[in-house]
């Protein structure tokens, strides 16, 4: 559990709509401890039963979960040529980044749904939309992660549960300040 982030948001001194929007709701954030996705990666592929642990350790602490935000995500390493992709790679990056959203949203469905609200929320990338910009297990699986963002919404709508992605370009971690030192293919 060191891995995640628990926010209950219960007071703030900022009166922005959009911060007091958060007032009362408890959060679940997959790789809140560092950058975008690494320190809650392992997490995710290895063990269903730890992101189920970790949403019902949410749960039994705070009497709900209000946002999942699966913030878990490895990029890879840049390898622009196709015939020199790692098949070991292409696969750990695919149950990092696929599997570990796809567990975080079933497992957030499993106890929104019964309470008709939530919001989860999907890291994705601008690799998600437009080819060449990464590497291309990454890139594959960003569009997975959207494709499956796509399928979860349409499903749980009707649950009053909002599915959505948030597209970053590149990020100012380690994940994304590698990418600049590999001529920025992995953003």
């Amino acid at each position: 559990m060191q891995k995640a982030l628990f926010v209950a948001a219960s007071s703030s001194s900022d009166s922005t709509l959009s911060c007091q929007r958060l007032l009362g709701k408890v959060a679940l954030i997959t790789g809140g401890a560092s950058g975008i996705g690494e320190s809650i990666a392992r997490l995710f592929h290895k063990h269903e039963d730890e992101v189920r642990s970790a949403i019902d350790f949410t749960v039994d602490k705070f009497g709900t979960l209000d946002i999942m935000v699966n913030n878990a995500g490895l990029s890879g390493p840049p390898c622009p040529d196709i015939r020199n992709v790692d098949l070991s790679d292409f696969k750990k990056m695919f149950n990092v980044n696929v599997k570990g959203t796809f567990l975080g949203m079933k497992h957030a469905a499993r106890v929104m749904i019964p309470i008709n609200k939530g919001s989860i929320i999907s890291l994705c990338s601008v690799s998600s939309t437009t080819g060449g910009v990464g590497p291309h297990a990454y890139t594959g699986s960003k569009h997975a992660v959207l494709g499956l963002t796509r399928n979860v919404a349409a499903e749980l709508g009707k649950y009053g549960i909002r599915i959505n992605c948030v597209f970053s370009l590149c990020s100012s971690n380690r994940l994304g300040l590698g990418s600049l030192a590999g001529k920025g293919k992995n953003c």
